[in-house]
């Protein structure tokens, strides 16, 4: 049985609060990320999974050195590019709405890698601008018009 713990004035103030800082960095959530095969890595044949996975994770880590700002300046090449949801394929607006954080007015946010070969498609979170919500990756360039 674990010891009870007093609430008393003596312990409240051995408690350090720490204060709240908003993320300052990019930061990627996969929480809303599609199973579907056709938009996850499921996508990738199997001699290319590994160079595959090694570019989303070398992505990752650079994206996570900068901020949504910085992410913006970048452009659409080497940062991030909003795509609009009406631009998105049908099926891209399942999934997107199936994940309950993408609404018909929403901006979707694309990261390229692997020499823009690939997209990793992402919704950027309401309270903290800096977490990316990765929902699907687009191997086929199907997910949204390219043109």
């Amino acid at each position: 049985m674990p010891p009870k713990i007093r609430d008393n004035k003596r312990n409240q103030d051995k408690i350090q609060k720490v204060p709240y800082e908003p993320l300052s960095k990019l930061c990627f959530s996969f929480s809303h990320m599609t199973s579907n095969n056709r938009y996850s890595f499921k996508k990738v044949d199997a001699g290319n999974k590994a160079n595959a996975y090694e570019k989303f994770i070398g992505k990752l880590a650079e994206l996570s050195r900068i901020d949504v700002i910085q992410a913006h300046q970048l452009g659409k090449i080497r940062g991030m590019e909003k795509i609009p949801y009406k631009q998105l394929s049908e099926s891209m607006k399942q999934i997107c709405i199936d994940t309950g954080i993408v609404s018909k007015d929403s901006k979707v946010a694309v990261f390229r890698f692997n020499n823009q070969d690939y997209r990793m498609i992402c919704k950027d979170d309401i309270m903290h601008p800096n977490l990316m919500h990765i929902i699907a990756f687009d191997f086929d360039f199907s997910a949204y018009d390219h043109g």
